[in-house]
C-alpha cells in the first residue's frame, strides 16, 4: 500500500505537469461515464426503486394469467381462501371528480380496498388513513389526499382535515393526509386521491390490481402455487371455456406492473447501450491519448529500465495515473449527472396523466458511477503502460525516436478509427430517427389533427344510468353544434393516434365454417365524426340520428379492411357479425366506406378498422372532439363551459389538442432521436479531441522530421497536406467502418420501429461529412502550429 501511494503521488505529480494532456483526459471521462450515469440514475429510479412502505421486499403483485387484471368477484374469493398473503388488497386507477367549491377538478386517483395503506404499512402525514371498516356497504364515504394535492388545491391547511369535498358527485370526508413523496403504486403514474372501493360500481370492477404482503417465512414460489390451485377452481368472467385454465402470475414488489416494466427495460437497455457506445469511445480516445504521450516518456522509462526498474512496478506506475484521471472523470461525470438528472426531473411531462419520475442519486448511482471509473481505469490504462514499457533501451537513451510506424503507430491509428467508427454510428442512427419522424411516413396522418381539443368525459364519475348518459352525451353535442365556435364536434370511444388498440373478432356472411374470424380494430364514434377529424367517406353515408339501439346494427369499413373482406368489391351491404366466445351477435350491415387513416401509431401501416355507432353500443367513458378555429387555450375553456352547463359535476380531463396527444406516441421515439443526436454531438466532440491530441502529439514528435523537409525546400502548405492526410487516412477508415456498421443497426432499427428506414444515404453521408470535416479541422490546427516553427527554430530545438 505504501507503495501504491507512492505511485500516486507521482502520477500527481506528472499530471500536474501536463495540464493540458490531464484537462482533455478528464474532460473525456466525465463526458462518457455522466452519460451512462445519468441514463442509470433514471432507469434504478423506475426499475430498481422498491414499493413504498414498511419492508418492501416482502410486497408481491398478483396477476390473473400472466398480466391480466383481476376481476372483484375472483380477488375477494382469492382473498378469503389464501393462507401464504395474509394481508392480500386490490386497487384500481381512476380519474376522479373532485369539487370543493367552484368547477370541478379532474383528478387521477385510485379506488381501493380498505386494507390497502395496512398492507404497504404507511403512516399518514395528518389525520388517519382507511381501515377495513371504512370499505364495507353503507359505510360513510372517506377520501384520502396526497400531500402534493393536499399543498396545491388546499394550501396545506390541516383544517382540511374533517372536511366535506365533492368527489364524483357525492359527498366525502378528507380523513387524511398522505405522507410526502407517496404516490400510489403504479409509478410512474402518480395517483393523488383515494377513495374506498365499497360501491356498487367496485365490486363489479373487472380490472383490479392485487398487491399482498408475504407472511412470514413464505416464498414468492409458494404464493404462486397457492394462488394458482386456488384460480383453477374459480370461474373467471367472460374467459375463453376453450382456453388456457386460469393461472395466477406472483411478481416480487415492484413499483412498475409487468407490461410497462417490460417496455422501460427496453427503452432503458437501448439508452445504456447508446451511452455505453460514447463511453467506448471516450475510452478508445483516452486510450490513444495514453499511448502517445507513452511516447514521449520514452527516455524516462528507459532510464528507469536501465537502473533497474521491473517492467510490472513501471505499469503500476502508469495505472495509478491511470486510476487519478478516472477518480476524477468519476467524480466530474457524477456532478454532471446529479445536475443534468434535478434539470431533466423539473421539466413538464406532456402526458394526459400526472406522471412522476425521479433522480435516484444515492449509494446505488455513485457504485455505478465509481464502478465505471474502476473499469475505466483498466480499459483506458493497461495496454498503452503495456506498449510504453515494451521498448528498446539503448536506442532510446541514445536519444532514437519512434517512427510512424510499427506495433505503437498500428495500435495508435487502430484507436483511432475504432473511435470514429463508433461515433460515425451514432451520428448515423441518429440521423436516421430524425430524419424519419419528418419522413412523410410519419407526417401523413390520413386524419385532421390541427384546431381539435379532446377532452375525456367519464360518466361513472357521476354515477349516470345508461339512460341518464345518453340523453347527457347528446346535450353536450346539441350545444356544440349550436356555438358559433365550433365547426364540428362529435364523440368517440378512443382518441385517434394515442396508442390504444382495441380489437374484436367478426365473421363475414357467406364465409365457411372453419374460416376463423377476421380481427379488426374496433371502435365507437358519433354522427359526425368522420367531418370532425377531416376523413373522407370513399362511399355510402355517414352515422345518422336514426343509427340508434333500436335500429337495425350498422357500421362502416375503412379502405384496408374493405380490400381484405371483398377484393374487387363493394363493401356496401355486405354484412358482418361479433364473434366470440358467447353467442354470436346480431348482424351488422356496412353502410358506409371511410379513407385509411392511422389508428393507434404515426408510423404505423394502414389498419382495418370497423366503426359502430355510438347509439347502439353505451360507452360510459369516451372521448369528445371538438373541431375550432380558436387557439388550445381558448377552446379547451370553450368545452369545459359547456360541460359544465349539462352536468356541474362531471369533470373535463385533459382539454389537450389532438396534435399533441399525436406527438405523445411518438415521444418514446423523439425522446431515442434526442439522446442519439446528443450522444452523437458528444461522440464527435470526443473525435474532435481524439483527433486533436493525437496531431499535436504526432505532430510535436515530427518536429526535428519537418524542421529537415522545410530545410530543404517543402512549403508549409505540403508540410500540412502531409499532416493532415496521415490524420484523414486514419478518419476515412474509421468513417466506411461506421457506415457499414449503420447501416446494419439500421436494418435492425427497421425491424423493431415499423415506419423507419433501414437505409437512408442522406443521414448516413451526412453524418461521414461531418466526422470529415471535424476531423480535417482537428487535424489541421496542430498541423499549422508545428510548420509555423520553422525550420531553423525547429532543427535548433532538436
Amino acid at each position: 500500500m505504501s507503495a501504491w501511494f507512492d505511485d500516486l503521488r507521482y502520477g500527481a505529480r506528472s499530471l500536474r505537469r501536463s495540464p493540458g494532456f490531464t484537462f482533455i483526459a478528464v474532460l473525456t471521462l466525465a463526458i462518457g461515464i455522466g452519460a451512462n450515469v445519468t441514463i442509470f440514475g433514471f432507469a434504478s429510479a423506475l426499475l430498481l426503486e422498491p414499493l413504498p412502505g414498511r419492508e418492501p421486499d416482502r410486497l408481491v403483485r398478483a396477476y390473473l394469467y400472466a398480466k391480466a387484471n383481476v376481476p372483484y368477484p375472483i380477488f375477494e374469493q382469492v382473498r378469503a381462501q389464501t393462507r401464504t398473503l395474509p394481508d392480500l388488497a386490490a386497487f384500481r386507477d381512476a380519474t376522479l371528480s373532485l369539487r370543493s367549491g367552484g368547477e370541478p377538478e379532474a383528478v387521477f386517483g385510485s379506488m381501493v380496498t380498505g386494507n390497502y395503506f395496512d398492507v404497504l404499512r404507511l403512516p399518514a402525514a395528518h389525520g388517519r388513513l382507511f381501515g377495513q371498516d371504512d370499505d364495507r356497504p353503507g359505510a360513510p364515504a372517506v377520501a384520502v389526499l396526497s400531500d402534493a394535492l393536499w399543498q396545491r388545491r388546499f394550501g396545506a391547511d390541516p383544517s382540511v382535515v374533517g372536511r366535506t369535498v365533492t368527489v364524483n358527485g357525492h359527498p366525502h370526508t378528507v380523513v387524511g393526509i398522505a405522507p410526502p413523496g407517496f404516490i400510489g403504486t403504479m409509478h410512474p403514474i402518480a395517483s393523488h386521491l383515494w377513495v374506498p372501493m365499497h360501491g356498487a360500481s367496485g365490486r363489479t370492477d373487472k380490472s383490479l390490481h392485487l398487491i399482498g404482503r408475504l407472511s412470514s417465512g413464505r416464498t414468492i414460489a409458494e404464493v404462486r402455487a397457492e394462488l394458482t390451485a386456488i384460480a383453477s377452481r374459480l370461474t373467471v368472467p367472460g374467459a375463453n371455456p376453450a382456453g388456457p385454465p386460469p393461472f395466477m402470475s406472483v411478481y416480487a414488489g415492484a413499483r412498475l406492473a409487468p407490461e410497462p416494466r417490460l417496455l422501460a427495460q427496453v427503452f432503458s437497455a437501448l439508452l445504456l447501450g447508446l451511452a455505453g457506445i460514447v463511453l467506448l469511445i471516450a475510452c478508445v480516445n483516452l486510450s490513444g491519448l495514453q499511448l502517445t504521450r507513452g511516447l514521449t516518456r520514452r527516455h524516462e522509462i528507459g532510464v528507469r529500465i536501465a537502473v533497474g526498474a521491473d517492467r510490472r512496478r513501471l505499469v503500476r506506475l502508469m495505472l495509478g495515473e491511470s486510476l487519478l484521471l478516472s477518480a476524477a472523470g468519476g467524480l466530474a461525470a457524477a456532478g454532471a449527472a446529479w445536475l443534468a438528472g434535478r434539470t431533466l426531473v423539473s421539466l413538464p411531462f406532456p402526458a394526459p396523466i400526472p406522471v412522476s419520475f425521479d433522480f435516484a442519486f444515492d449509494a446505488r448511482l455513485l457504485l455505478f458511477a465509481a464502478a465505471l471509473s474502476f473499469a475505466t481505469m483498466f480499459a483506458c490504462g493497461l495496454a498503452p503502460a503495456l506498449q510504453a514499457t515494451r521498448l528498446d533501451v539503448v536506442t532510446h537513451l541514445k536519444g532514437g525516436t519512434t517512427a510512424l510506424g510499427g506495433s505503437r503507430s498500428r495500435l495508435r491509428a487502430g484507436l483511432i478509427a475504432a473511435q470514429v467508427a463508433l461515433s460515425a454510428l451514432l451520428i448515423a442512427l441518429g440521423g436516421q430517427l430524425v430524419r424519419g419522424l419528418n419522413s412523410p411516413r410519419f407526417t401523413d396522418k390520413g386524419l385532421v389533427t390541427d384546431g381539435v381539443v379532446t377532452a375525456e368525459l367519464d360518466l361513472r364519475t357521476v354515477g349516470a344510468s345508461k339512460e341518464e348518459g345518453v340523453a347527457l352525451q347528446q346535450r353536450l353535442l346539441d350545444r356544440l353544434a349550436a356555438d358559433p365556435r365550433v365547426q364540428a364536434a362529435s364523440l368517440a370511444q378512443d382518441i385517434p393516434l394515442s396508442g390504444n388498440n382495441r380489437n374484436g373478432g367478426f365473421r363475414k356472411e357467406g364465409a365457411a365454417a372453419e374460416e376463423k374470424p377476421f380481427w379488426p380494430n374496433v371502435t365507437r364514434v358519433s354522427p359526425g365524426h368522420f367531418a370532425t377529424l377531416g376523413i373522407p367517406l370513399r362511399a355510402g353515408r355517414d352515422f345518422q340520428g336514426g343509427d340508434s339501439a333500436s335500429s337495425p346494427r350498422v357500421a362502416i369499413v375503412n379502405e384496408t379492411l374493405a380490400r381484405r373482406l371483398w377484393p374487387e368489391e363493394s363493401p356496401l351491404g355486405k354484412r358482418v357479425q361479433a364473434a366470440g366466445s358467447e353467442a354470436p351477435g346480431p348482424w351488422v350491415e356496412i353502410v358506409g366506406l371511410a379513407r385509411d387513416s392511422k389508428y393507434v401509431t404515426v408510423g404505423e401501416d394502414p389498419r382495418p378498422m370497423l366503426y359502430q355507432p355510438a347509439a347502439q353500443g353505451y360507452v360510459e367513458k369516451s372521448h369528445l372532439l371538438v373541431k375550432t378555429t380558436a387557439n388550445p387555450a381558448t377552446a379547451a375553456a370553450l368545452v369545459r363551459e359547456h360541460v359544465f352547463a349539462v352536468h356541474p359535476d362531471l369533470p373535463v380531463t385533459s382539454g389537450a389538442t389532438l396534435e399533441s396527444i399525436t406527438n405523445l406516441t411518438l415521444l418514446p421515439l423523439r425522446i431515442a432521436a434526442i439522446l442519439a443526436g446528443a450522444l452523437g454531438t458528444l461522440a464527435l466532440l470526443l473525435v474532435i479531441i481524439g483527433v486533436y491530441g493525437l496531431m499535436s502529439q504526432v505532430a510535436q514528435q515530427r518536429t526535428r522530421d519537418l524542421g529537415i523537409r522545410a530545410a530543404l525546400g517543402a512549403s508549409p502548405a505540403a508540410l500540412v497536406r502531409g499532416l493532415v492526410g496521415q490524420g484523414l487516412r486514419l478518419v476515412g477508415a474509421g468513417v466506411a467502418a461506421g457506415l457499414l456498421a449503420a447501416a446494419g443497426a439500421g436494418v435492425l432499427l427497421r425491424a423493431a420501429v415499423s415506419g423507419l428506414s433501414a437505409w437512408d444515404p442522406v443521414a448516413l453521408l451526412g453524418g461521414a461529412t461531418a466526422l470529415l470535416a471535424a476531423a480535417s479541422f482537428a487535424c489541421a490546427v496542430p498541423a499549422r502550429r508545428a510548420v509555423r516553427l520553422g525550420a531553423a527554430s525547429a532543427l535548433r530545438g532538436e
